[in-house]
């Protein structure tokens, strides 16, 4: 039975498992990096260094997201204002939240970090999300650039099929020259990388989710987040230098996961309480992911100015679950809100148009 008959553009609450397990994965990984750093316990940054695949994770479940939700506006030019206002919207409010006081911030504090925070070209740049060579003010938000070219990518399709195949195809041709190393393009080398390969396993995890459902989706899921992560660590910790490797395999790793994960909602097995708090911080994931890591910044200074000293495990737990419930909060009295208030803008300007439309004809 083809899945894509009963399967409707929606929430797919076995994704949101999946998104949780990306944010917090990154979480733990920053909180043991921050731990080993500050209380001389390099194995904690050893052991939890697969967690920051959690990025690559994302990476495929958006490239899955865009297709499913948005396949049906393929060669559709008037969806594409819609298309843009979600997207935008979904990425740009809340980044701003937190940009806008840390660069402040910056700005009143003369020296602190390397100088190109109170750059104003550099500024600009992070602000719009664009490559910045001195790396964004937000560090997490360099993975925000990649997520709004794919957008953008996909925005082609939506005004024309034809013109965005096109486009596309000489978008991958580029990409493996670069990777080739036969041309170098500079600044655009930002928009060259091997990591929207990890975009295309979940476009290709879409078309294969439309076709048929696995018999085990819960052993595929598993398999693929042991893949992830586990092969991950070994590949990190004795190919460190395979970058281009890591991604692969990383984006074939989390393509099975996020088939897997999909595919638990068609056989009825998103169910029970631990589901339900995974698909509660899956809700939250990106909030979690932008603010955890000034979370832990700020817990952590807190910490070495203690006049005692904590063991290694209780000084990354300390850290890491504020990182994560920090999130949370911060989805709840920001995120949601200002969602909510963009889509009521959306629905008043819909309203608007129509009006007009009505007063024209």
């Amino acid at each position: 039975m083809s899945v894509e008959t009963v399967v409707k553009p929606g929430k797919l609450d076995s994704l949101q498992w999946a998104r949780a397990l990306a944010a917090v994965s990154v979480c733990l990984f920053h909180a043991a990096e921050r731990t080993g750093k500050s209380v001389s316990a390099p194995e904690f940054s050893r052991f939890f260094e697969s967690g920051k695949l959690g990025v690559d994770l994302f990476f495929v479940i958006s490239g899955f997201i865009i297709f499913f939700v948005h396949f049906k506006d393929i060669n559709n030019l008037g969806a594409s204002k819609r298309y843009l206002y979600r997207r935008f919207t979904r990425i740009y409010p809340l980044y701003w939240a937190i940009f806008i006081p840390i660069t402040i911030l910056y700005l009143m504090t003369p020296g602190a970090g390397d100088g190109s925070e109170r750059d104003v070209f550099s500024i600009v740049r992070c602000f719009f999300l664009l490559p910045n060579p001195d790396g964004q003010i937000i560090g997490v938000a360099w993975t925000l650039v990649f997520e709004l070219s794919f957008y953008m990518a996909f925005l082609s399709l939506i005004l024309s099929r034809k013109l965005g195949i096109i486009l596309i195809s000489l978008w991958v041709s580029l990409i493996f020259v670069r990777q080739l190393n036969l041309v170098n393009f500079g600044y655009f080398n930002a928009y060259l990388s091997v990591r929207y390969f990890e975009f295309a396993c979940g476009a290709a995890v879409y078309f294969l989710f439309s076709k048929f459902q696995p018999k085990f989706p819960g052993l595929l899921a598993l398999s693929g987040v042991i893949s992830l992560y586990g092969g991950g660590l070994f590949l990190l910790s004795h190919f460190p230098e395979s970058e281009r490797a890591i991604i692969l395999f990383s984006g074939v790793s989390a393509a099975v996961a996020v088939f897997g994960f999909v595919s638990l909602d068609f056989a009825g097995e998103a169910r029970g309480v631990i589901g339900l708090i995974a698909a509660k911080l899956g809700d939250a994931s990106y909030a979690i992911y932008l603010f955890h890591w000034i979370i832990g910044w700020v817990l952590g200074a807190v910490l070495l100015k203690l006049p005692f000293s904590f063991p290694a495990g209780l000084f990354f737990i300390i850290l890491a679950l504020p990182m994560i419930v920090g999130g949370y909060v911060m989805h709840l009295v920001l995120e949601k809100p200002l969602l909510r208030w963009m889509r009521k803008l959306e629905k008043s300007q819909g309203h608007a148009e129509r009006w007009r439309a009505k007063v024209i004809a």
